[in-house]
């Protein structure tokens, strides 16, 4: 699962929306997309709440029931994104904008967490820059 931490009046999160959106595209059921609504507005600790969740998703066209709402994470720097293994081990995480190419490269640590569940090779364990 890719989890991507936004908030609606973050510039580089609605580029990062459109960058995800796209990859969704490509990758289809291969990897869950995850949007975190973390700020309604740029005020200190404004609560986001489902209808902010539902006008992210209207406007960039993703599917609502993968946006949602979070009421404690306020305070993040975005966009945040992690990519979970189904075990729920942190696989990779960064802040920043990545384009669609930089996240399609990402499958390395998919296949490497799969290596490992298969045979214990410790690769998806290495340390990210």
């Amino acid at each position: 699962m890719w989890a991507d931490y936004a908030a609606p009046w973050c510039r580089p999160c609605i580029s990062q929306a459109q960058a995800i959106k796209e990859v969704e595209k490509s990758l289809g059921e291969g990897v869950v997309f995850l949007t975190v609504m973390t700020s309604a507005t740029e005020e200190y600790a404004s609560i986001p709440d489902q209808h902010t969740a539902k006008a992210w998703a209207n406007r960039f066209g993703l599917n609502p029931e993968r946006v949602v709402a979070a009421t404690n994470l306020w305070s993040w720097t975005f966009p945040t994104h992690i990519l979970y293994s189904p075990e729920g081990q942190t696989l990779y995480r960064s802040t920043g904008y990545l384009s669609a190419d930089q996240i399609n490269d990402l499958s390395r640590y998919m296949q490497d967490w799969d290596e490992w569940s298969r045979n214990g090779r410790r690769q998806w364990m290495k340390a990210v820059k």
